[in-house]
This record gives C-alpha cells, sequence and structure tokens, in this order.
C-alpha cells in the first residue's frame, strides 16, 4: 500500500513538472523559423558556432547558441560572440556582445565540449532582418562587457 502511495505520488510530481515546463517554454517565439530574420553565422578563429537561433522574449529578443572548438589540444579559449541586426535595406540597427566565455578544447568521448552564449536586444526587429554573428578572441577598446 505504502508502495503504491509513493508511485502515485512519484506519477503526480512528474505530471505538474512537465506542465510547468512547458507553459515556460510555449510563449517563446523562434523569429528565425516563422521567417522574421536570418542568421548568418561567421568563425574567422579556432572557435566555431555550432547552432544559433534567435527567440522573441518579453524583453525584446534573444540570440542564443553553442560555441564549439575546432582542435583538440591546447588550453581553454577566451571568447565572445558579437552580434550586430541588419535592417532589411542594410543599415545597422543594433550592436551587442555577449559576456566573455571560456571554451575548452573538444573532448571526444568525454561529455560536452560546448559552450553556451546568450545576447539580449531590446527591440524586436522588422521582418526580412539579417542577424550577423562573429566569434571573437581580442578584446574591444572598451572594456566594459555585457
Amino acid at each position: 500500500m505504502k508502495k503504491k502511495v509513493l508511485n502515485s505520488a512519484a506519477i503526480m510530481a512528474l505530471a505538474i513538472l512537465t506542465i510547468i515546463i512547458s507553459g515556460c517554454a510555449a510563449n517563446r517565439v523562434n523569429l528565425t523559423d516563422a521567417g522574421i530574420v536570418t542568421i548568418q553565422q561567421h568563425t574567422p578563429g579556432k572557435v566555431r558556432i555550432a547552432w544559433s537561433d534567435a527567440y522573441e522574449d518579453e524583453d525584446g529578443f534573444v540570440v542564443t547558441g553553442v560555441l564549439r572548438r575546432h582542435d583538440l589540444v591546447g588550453m581553454p579559449i577566451k571568447t565572445h560572440v558579437n552580434v550586430t541586426v541588419f535592417a532589411p535595406d542594410g543599415n545597422i540597427l543594433d550592436e551587442a556582445r555577449s559576456r566573455d566565455i571560456y571554451v575548452p578544447r573538444r573532448r571526444i568521448g568525454r561529455g560536452q565540449s560546448f559552450t553556451r552564449f546568450r545576447v539580449n536586444f531590446p527591440t524586436i526587429p522588422t521582418e526580412g532582418s539579417k542577424i550577423s554573428i562573429t566569434t571573437h578572441t581580442s578584446t574591444h577598446s572598451d572594456t566594459e562587457q555585457t
């Protein structure tokens, strides 16, 4: 009897957790899948962008993705991601960059060897806009990182 009650409680807790998690992700709109923006990725150095997406957020929109190294040797590389939003006519709408990220070397067969990034923007771009994402390992002239 006690085991039956515990199993029922565990199933109920799992069901509630599933509902909460699906409710949190349901209001996100993927701007690339909706055709509002297109993303161009540029990886000039040893760190590449494995994937990226743009989502509508309650405060505007967010560009997220994953960084990964090309090589299998060496210490973690300190990098950040520069994101530029272009209007359909080619003018720059907004620019921002991620915080500094340390990307570890690729470790085959030993778990995940990628690092996530996130860049927030205050306003959603117009339909037909382009987003350019570039990894950057050197520092900028201003030292403040967002």
